[in-house]
């Protein structure tokens, strides 16, 4: 009976490395408006949406998860954009590799198996900075000039939901054309303005415990990992090396993943029910203040020329001590913010036909919504 309960672990695990998939991954988890851009197509953004290689996640007043094949896990926040430059995992032939660029906005990055396994070939970008990743999660906020903010998050394993939760931190570099740091503690942070200027010194945010309990990604063992371990298991029992299959030690995600991550916060898996997108502010606003006047020598989050901008038709400048943002549409709308120097502001556009999220200028974030659309 052992032997019969072990061949059909076997036949069950031998099934889900065949599984094939069409497509690289899916929406795992969305609110609000968010899209799926693929070559002139605009797919409406919706749960179990599909994601193909040289997709674009787009996001206005909306989020976004989506998992992996590899078990890789993104969360786009609002107003952001993440182009899917190259997926591929095909453990039986031993290939794996995965480009991101995020152009806009706020993402969260979660390693999957091809950081684990050929992190040479992962390469995430964004318009200022490269990250090299082994094997962890990180952060990273892209302003409308390209200017990032990168930080290093903890990443947690539970194996099951009463199960005390298992945490590391990894290492990832941020390098540009002037220069690279490394940082491999939790919540190191480090800024770049552009590509030809070097990564700022890291910092270590100060997380509070209820902070860090909101931003922790945990992974529950997946399918594949507890059929691996009743294997294991029964190898043990029946003095059979069931390990000597390759396959075996490939960590096939040709399996469902729905379920395998979830949060601390709940039972139910649902990560959008976590603000990522203000904790993610937080995490800014806390780099901000941490990196001080050389955080806000490199301008990261606004130093924009004075004057008329042509294409958005935003009048900006920066007389001492505050910023002037004006606009005045063809139909007569118009608005002036005087705002104080000394802090930052995102400011959302909504006038007329024109509409323009994330105009910022300062160092850190408040939010401002302008609607005259109506």
């Amino acid at each position: 009976m052992q032997h019969l309960k072990a061949i059909t672990l076997l036949l069950i695990l031998f099934s889900l490395i065949n599984t094939s998939w069409a497509a690289i991954g899916a929406i795992s988890e969305i609110s609000g408006s968010a899209a799926i851009e693929r070559d002139s197509e605009t797919i409406e953004g919706s749960l179990g949406v599909s994601i193909e290689s040289y997709d674009v996640a787009v996001t206005a007043k909306g989020r976004m998860r989506i998992d992996f094949r590899d078990d890789t896990r993104v969360d786009v926040t609002e107003h952001s954009r993440l182009v899917i430059d190259e997926f591929v995992f095909d453990p039986a032939q031993d290939k794996g590799s995965i480009s991101l660029k995020a152009s806009l906005g706020t993402v969260k990055y979660a390693s999957g198996q091809i950081a684990k396994k050929y992190r040479q070939n992962v390469n995430i970008e964004t318009p200022s900075a490269t990250i090299g990743v082994r094997g962890t999660d990180f952060a990273m906020i892209v302003n409308e000039i390209g200017g990032s903010t990168i930080t290093l998050l903890p990443s947690c394993r539970q194996s099951h939901p009463r199960a005390a939760l298992e945490c590391f931190v990894g290492e990832i570099s941020v390098e540009t054309d002037a220069g690279v740091v490394i940082m491999n503690q939790a919540f190191e942070t480090t800024t770049v303005s552009t590509s030809s200027q070097a990564p700022s010194k890291p910092v270590v945010l100060d997380i509070s415990p209820n902070q860090l309990g909101n931003m922790l990604i945990v992974r529950n063992e997946s399918e594949y990992d507890a059929t691996r371990r009743e294997m294991q298991e029964q190898a043990a029992e029946l003095d059979v090396d069931y390990l000597e299959f390759d396959e075996l030690d490939a960590d096939q995600l040709s399996q469902s993943i729905d379920g395998i991550w979830d949060t601390e916060l709940g039972e139910t898996g649902n990560i959008l029910e976590v603000d990522i997108f203000e904790l993610m502010e937080r995490l800014q606003n806390q780099a901000a203040n941490a990196l001080g006047d050389e955080f806000a020598s490199q301008n990261v989050f606004g130093d924009r020329p004075e004057g008329l901008d042509e294409e958005t038709g935003i009048y900006y400048e920066a007389p001492p001590p505050e910023f002037v943002v004006r606009r005045q549409d063809a139909a007569g709308n118009i608005f002036e913010f005087r705002l104080s120097e000394s802090h930052g502001y995102s400011i959302d556009i909504l006038q007329g036909s024109f509409v323009k999220y994330g105009y910022e200028t300062g160092i850190g974030t408040n939010n401002i919504r302008v609607d005259q659309s109506r």
